[in-house]
């Protein structure tokens, strides 16, 4: 009972600053692309927080010890209370609930794992989808630790654990640890 409510209190703590890392995150995609595409482009995240270090495998409902003990997972140059509160708010299932915004007239929506089959009716425009963990930040949200899944058409994808600090108002990666790749 004591974890669920540490665990409880740390997402609390953590969830406002989720929307300004994802939007600084994906913005970073939007800018990549060329202006006459940008705002077309359709980011489509899970809203079903991602099993960190995982290719597509949603959170259940219990515990999940092995993240505790993935050394990926673990950035030496982040602080103590950054990775702690990581592993705190990836411990049980949740759902992603961010306010992300994009330059350039660009979108991002957020689907349910049911809609992920036929997500072509609702986004014909894209092949492509994240998943993603709930972040860990310091106390003074000046730096966070997510888990990103990336999905495309075909066999094509990766997933990595990622370091941001945050520069001049803006979130930075600084820092990945790649799990996968296909």
């Amino acid at each position: 009972m004591g974890v669920a409510i540490l665990v409880t209190l740390e997402q609390r703590r953590t969830q406002a600053e989720l929307g300004a890392v994802l939007s600084d995150l994906f913005s970073e995609r939007v800018l990549r692309q060329p202006p006459a595409t940008a705002s077309e482009l359709q980011t489509i995240i899970l809203r079903e927080a991602e099993t960190p270090g995982t290719p597509g495998e949603a959170l259940g409902t219990r515990p999940r010890p092995n993240l505790w003990s993935d050394e990926k997972s673990r950035f030496a140059e982040a602080s103590f209370v950054t990775r702690s509160s990581f592993l705190l708010t990836n411990t049980f299932r949740t759902e992603i609930r961010a306010d992300i915004r994009l330059p350039l007239g660009a979108k991002a929506s957020f689907i349910s794992t049911e809609q992920l089959e036929n997500f072509h009716l609702y986004f014909p425009k894209t092949d492509e989808y994240f998943a993603i963990s709930q972040a860990g930040f310091n106390f003074s949200k000046t730096e966070a630790i997510l888990y990103a899944n990336h999905f495309c058409a075909g066999l094509c994808g990766g997933g990595e654990y990622i370091l941001l600090r945050k520069v001049n108002g803006v979130w930075r990666i600084v820092g990945q640890h790649h799990t996968w790749m296909s």
